[in-house]
């Protein structure tokens, strides 16, 4: 899937400008990291795994620190603030992991902006959807 595909994308790109090139004091190997799924609603089934159960499932495995990346949501809103922000802040410190955090969205950063508008200039150029 798109979101998966996103994430591999963004690990192999970390791994290979980042840490092999030594950027980061102290950090030689890639981060381990998993696609969890968030925001169920409803009675129907949803992506698995779901968040909350891979937090869990960390903790008992011993895991002290967790950084949480929202890939598939581009600016902060209830579902980043309040979801992530506090629940499974919660869910982290149940789970024994003492430093938890989450990146915010791009919401109104520069750099997110210009390669919207350069994204819609090239499918308009094309005339493509």
């Amino acid at each position: 899937n798109e979101v998966a595909a996103s994430v591999k994308g963004i690990m192999d790109m970390f791994a290979a400008d980042f840490v092999a090139q030594g950027k980061l004091p102290g950090v030689t190997t890639p981060n381990r990291y998993v696609l969890a799924w968030q925001s169920k609603v409803g009675y129907l089934p949803w992506m698995t795994p779901d968040t909350a159960s891979v937090i869990e499932n960390l903790g008992k495995k011993g895991q002290k620190s967790l950084l949480v990346v929202p890939v598939a949501f581009t600016s902060d809103h209830i579902e980043t603030l309040y979801e992530i922000g506090m629940e499974y802040a919660e869910d982290a410190e149940k789970a024994g992991i003492t430093d938890f955090r989450f990146t915010e969205g791009l919401n109104g950063s520069e750099t997110f902006i210009n390669t919207l508008a350069d994204i819609v200039c090239e499918h308009l150029d094309a005339k493509e959807n």
